[in-house]
């Protein structure tokens, strides 16, 4: 019977990495039982919406609509509005791939990221 469970949960987790759902979790195996134990999110970080928002600018600033990013990345168009939107997360090979489509070099964009992030909002006293 374990082993089924441990089966049926293992699938599950496998079947969040697959679809690249904003669930993470942790499978932790603890006398016998599983305990999942999800991790925080950075969706909703200030960091995790500035990258958002560069990422939609540099696509606005070549011009570009989500439909036509999305013909040049090979993909359909609800990949661009997913990872737009934070809903789905890109890995570095997936960020080359959108800065070479748009033209921007990635060395560019990560500057860019970084320079926004540098700025600081002032508190008024």
């Amino acid at each position: 019977m374990f082993s089924t469970i441990t089966d049926r949960w293992l699938l599950r987790l496998k079947h969040y990495k697959t679809y690249s759902h904003t669930i993470y979790t942790f499978c932790i195996r603890i006398k016998r039982k599983l305990l999942f134990l999800p991790m925080g999110k950075s969706i909703g970080t200030p960091e995790q919406k500035k990258l958002l928002l560069l990422l939609r600018q540099i696509r606005l600033d070549a011009g570009l609509r989500q439909e036509d990013l999305a013909q040049l990345l090979g993909k359909p168009q609800p990949y661009v509005s997913r990872y737009e939107s934070g809903e789905r997360r890109l890995d570095l090979l997936e960020l080359r791939a959108v800065c070479v489509a748009l033209r921007v070099k990635l060395t560019d964009f990560v500057r860019e990221f970084e320079k926004s992030m540098s700025v600081r909002v002032r508190k008024s006293s």
